[in-house]
């Protein structure tokens, strides 16, 4: 089992803090203590740093740098594994990792499995669900790319994930937009007729009337609202499964909140809670004590009308979820869904489910610039940039990397034009174009008879340049990038990552020659640059981005 370097000194430093402790130099620490380990921000500080000395001197009188060279003086330096140990400023211990444990790193690439963080554990998550009332649109873009991606690491990393997509295909929404086709419907036949205030005004209701008025031509003038809604939701839930097909986006599972109530979901969650003693009722209504469970206020289930509001509804689908035996559940919502998400969170634990097992991923809005305007996005006004426009303009490719190169958690402005741009200005082209290049540079190696020995065959000792020992290191900590998007949801460091580790080939690339006279180097340069480009395309397969031979 290949351990990271990070782990082995990790491993090295614990050693030494048990050594203290038995010494007496140190209270009792036990294992679980966090070690503190990072990347310096300068090279001169060493390939990795710790603070643990600043950590374990905390409300005492000891100085770090005492404890830190206390801690030096019980390492048992590998020498295989570290070339230099130093403490340095106030007790920062400094690690520059041996040449020989990169290159055995090189070695080992080929055989070196991604972590098996879920131990088959299921997973479902949910994402995009946005309301079928309209095409999905460039905010959409984001949550869809989130959720594909997040599933595609869960699924390397040994959890079976499984997407889902949840239709709101019922509620005021679903009426206005029957109301809405009814409308356009009636003004192609010529009939007068009055506008719904709360109609959806989109150019896309047309296209629908049209497509109606074609298969039935005027024989549904006095079909009631249902009839257009369950149209336009046909027509609608199509054109979004299509539009996600062509973003790379798939699911397995489409939920209708529709077909939930006629499987009685919704009436079995109320009882469930009732027999609880969770529900009462006041002036006709049922209330939900949502503020046993840590939410502001209780919540309403069922107005006095009888209806169902949209929490019950969402209650009684996470429910449903749960009895499907998945062991986490993850759901990907718009930052406008904030305020919900604790309530939710409050709700399953009146169920006996741990408020642990469902994690809510909030991601903040896109902004599409033209002309260095925001355009608006307004479903009912139908003044909005639709997914599929971006895909025509922008491609694929272009779409899913520009949305996942900033946290989930901070805004985005998508630059279209810069998406354009075939030239290292544009990050995705920066990064597909190493991978051309590293086919063209074996291209060349195989028209001059070069044959690429296997990696255990090769002098990797002569890979010495900093520069391609820092390629090395930065090829090293892929694991880790891969663990720390899959543990905290993260998905914004790959793509970081790999803009990261192409300036760095790229920059080789111009001062090295790959292919010379010297076959030995030759053939331990092929090694370092078939390992960047293995690394690039494994990490553009996680993202759901080709990686193309020429370009």
């Amino acid at each position: 089992m290949y351990s990271t370097i990070k782990e082995e000194i990790t491993s090295l430093l614990h050693e030494a803090l048990l050594k203290a402790e038995e010494k007496g130099m140190l209270p009792p620490i036990g294992k679980s203590i966090n070690i503190p380990l990072e990347t310096p921000r300068y090279p001169s500080h060493g390939d990795l740093s710790s603070s643990i000395a600043f950590l374990l001197t905390q409300g005492s009188s000891a100085r770090p740098i005492e404890v830190a060279h206390s801690l030096v003086g019980l390492i048992q330096i590998d020498k295989e594994l570290v070339g230099h140990l130093e403490v340095a400023g106030r007790g920062f211990i400094n690690f520059f990792i041996a040449p020989s444990r990169l290159h055995r790193f090189l070695r080992e690439f080929d055989e070196m499995p991604l972590p098996d963080i879920g131990k088959g554990r299921r997973v479902l998550i949910e994402f995009v669900s946005s309301n079928p009332t309209g095409p999905l649109h460039v905010g959409h873009g984001r949550g869809a790319v989130l959720g594909d991606v997040l599933a595609n690491l869960l699924e390397a990393t040994g959890f079976k994930a499984e997407r889902e997509y949840y239709i709101n295909d019922v509620g005021n929404q679903i009426q206005a937009l029957g109301r809405s086709l009814k409308a356009r419907y009636l003004e192609l036949l010529g009939v007068e007729h009055e506008w719904p205030e709360d109609g959806y005004q989109g150019e896309y209701l047309i296209e629908i009337a049209r497509a109606l008025l074609e298969e039935r031509k005027d024989g549904c003038q006095d079909f009631p609202v249902d009839f257009f809604a369950e149209y336009a939701l046909g027509h609608i839930t199509e054109e979004m499964k299509t539009t996600l097909l062509n973003f790379g986006v798939r699911f397995d599972h489409w939920i209708s909140e529709k077909g939930l109530y006629k499987m009685g979901t919704l009436n079995k969650t109320i009882q469930d809670l009732k027999e609880r003693g969770y529900i009462y009722e006041q002036e006709g209504a049922f209330w939900f004590r949502a503020s046993l469970f840590g939410d502001e206020k209780d919540r309403v289930l069922i107005r006095e009308t009888g209806e169902p509001t949209y929490f019950a509804g969402d209650l009684a689908y996470h429910l449903n979820k749960y009895k499907r035996g998945y062991d986490r559940l993850i759901n990907i919502w718009g930052q406008d869904h904030h305020g919900y998400a604790p309530r939710i969170k409050a709700a399953i634990s009146a169920f006996g489910y741990s408020k642990d097992t469902l994690d809510i991923l909030l991601y903040q809005m896109v902004s599409l610039l033209r002309d260095g305007k925001p355009v608006a996005m307004s479903t009912r006004r139908g003044e909005f940039v639709t997914l599929s426009e971006i895909l025509e303009e922008v491609g694929r490719d272009a779409a899913r990397f520009y949305y996942l190169m900033q946290s989930s958690r901070a805004h985005l402005d998508f630059d279209l034009e810069l998406a354009k741009q075939k030239s290292t200005d544009n990050p995705v082209y920066y990064v597909q174009y190493a991978h051309a290049r590293i086919s063209s540079i074996f291209a060349q190696a195989s028209k001059r008879g070069i044959r690429l020995p296997p990696a255990k065959e090769v002098n990797l000792s002569l890979l010495n340049l900093k520069e391609e020992l820092e390629i090395i290191t930065k090829l090293e900590t892929l694991r880790e990038e891969i663990t720390n998007c899959v543990i905290n949801y993260e998905i914004h460091r790959l793509t970081t990552y790999l803009i990261e580790l192409v300036s760095k080939f790229h920059s080789y690339y111009k001062h090295h020659r790959i292919i010379s006279q010297d076959l030995a180097k030759t053939a331990a340069r092929l090694i370092l640059v078939r390992t960047v480009q293995m690394t690039i395309k494994k990490v553009l397969g996680l993202l759901g981005i080709s990686a193309p031979e020429r370009m």
